[in-house]
């Protein structure tokens, strides 16, 4: 029998409807800004490594890249393990916890994307004890659930963070996904040379499907969980090796 963690200070139900005292929002703008130190601005998400083999050049590539790529992977693979963890966690369930951990490293075919995952959740876990004292806060469930997850896969830290500090799952998902989209144009002005504007139209069309996509993203089964991404696969496996480069994916 696993023993429900009690959130704080209310959540909800399995989808995360929104709470009436919303002490959550603080932390979740804190953690969804760029300036939050998990070392997610080192990370293009795969984006140089597709410029590098011309896959992507222009402002329409760059938005058919965030789509077909981005979002493609958001509602497919992160979200869901993200919404996933988050209900591991209200359940106090570490064997699921460990489970949608490595799950989440098994579908990172290349190196670098599976490093990069880890790093910046592994970073994101020991900022919940050293700034936001979770360990203090929620000292049972951080002792019996942050040790299995050993991989430190950034939707499944997010996942038991939201859970913890009684945030709405869609709240939690839909600032996980902006973040990554953000991240990933916002590398493009070094990349691509692309302006300001550009960037920000592509991120203000994409955040606009955000609601949709976190609601289809809970429809996905865990055995369905994963994306077929074989250009950015290479691209990101190339990427490694590459005589230069800006950033660390």
């Amino acid at each position: 029998m696993h023993r429900s963690v009690k959130p704080h200070p209310a959540v909800t139900s399995q989808a995360g409807e929104a709470s009436s005292s919303p002490a959550w929002l603080g932390s979740l703008l804190q953690v969804s800004d760029s300036a939050y130190p998990t070392g997610s601005f080192a990370h293009s998400g795969g984006l140089e490594g597709m410029v590098q083999l011309s896959a992507v050049e222009s402002v329409e590539d760059l938005e058919t890249f965030v789509r077909s790529y981005v979002l493609n992977g958001l509602e497919w693979v992160e979200l869901p393990l993200l919404h996933r963890a988050y209900l591991a966690t209200q359940e106090n369930d570490g064997d699921a916890l460990e489970r949608l951990d490595q799950l989440s490293v098994a579908l990172r075919t290349p190196e670098e994307l599976r490093l990069a995952a880890s790093k910046t959740g592994r970073q994101r876990l020991e900022l919940l004890a050293s700034v936001m004292d979770f360990d203090q806060l929620y000292p049972e469930a951080w002792q019996s659930l942050t040790p299995k997850i050993r991989q430190t896969q950034i939707p499944i830290v997010a996942g038991l963070e939201a859970a913890l500090s009684g945030m709405p799952a869609d709240a939690a998902m839909q600032a996980f996904a902006f973040a990554s989209i953000s991240g990933v144009v916002s590398s493009a002005i070094k990349t691509l040379r692309l302006g300001q504007t550009a960037v920000q139209r592509i991120l203000h069309q994409a955040s606009l499907e955000l609601p949709a996509l976190t609601e289809r993203s809970l429809l996905v089964e865990e055995n369905d969980i994963g994306a077929f991404t074989p250009l950015l696969d290479i691209a990101s496996a190339r990427h490694k090796r590459a005589f230069s480069r800006l950033f660390l994916s």
